[in-house]
């Protein structure tokens, strides 16, 4: 095997630090990959409106392509890669492991198809406290509140806030009717 081709290794940034690590990798010209996924949230204090942020798919790991003699260069210890803690090794010795291309590029494949992504399928992705729209049946356009738990496949159980009166009202309504309100 040529040892000159560059392979995918896993790279174990600072605490906190993917983010300026992918950017150092970046600026040197190394081929990385940080998985990443959206959460669709609601924006604190308004009325339904929601915004989607982009989260760490798998937080403390980085993936990057690096040549044999990159591997010994990028780490804490060089000025250009500070976020980068270490380069996972192969146990007992001081060699970095390589992971599989295929496998790197599948993780890769996946983030960019949202496969990851949360609050866009209906039902699903969706926490106990998220504001939902209801888009059908007989409470079609009502703003109801997301409730976690146990609840028959295929449906979701929402809360509707002083429906009739004073109170709350919990129901049932099918997953493929209900969206991030």
């Amino acid at each position: 095997m040529n040892e000159d081709i560059p392979k995918w290794y896993v790279l174990r940034p600072t605490i906190r630090g993917d983010r300026r690590a992918a950017e150092e990798l970046k600026e040197a010209g190394i081929n990385h990959f940080v998985p990443t996924f959206n959460r669709i949230t609601l924006v604190r204090h308004t009325k339904a409106q929601v915004k989607t942020v982009e989260m760490l798919l798998m937080p403390g790991y980085v993936f990057a392509q690096l040549s044999i003699e990159q591997t010994k260069t990028v780490n804490k210890h060089n000025r250009k890669f500070q976020h980068v803690a270490q380069i996972v090794r192969v146990p007992a010795t001081d060699r970095a492991m390589p992971v599989d291309a295929k496998a790197v590029e599948q993780l890769r494949y996946l983030c960019d198809t949202n496969s990851f992504d949360q609050g866009k399928r209906a039902g699903s992705g969706f926490v106990h406290g998220d504001k939902v729209l209801i888009i059908g049946g007989p409470f079609d356009n009502i703003v109801a509140t997301f409730r976690g738990g146990k609840v028959k496949p295929g449906f979701a159980k929402l809360i509707l806030s002083k429906m009739f009166g004073s109170k709350d009202i919990e129901v049932l309504v099918p997953d493929d009717l209900i969206q991030a309100a």
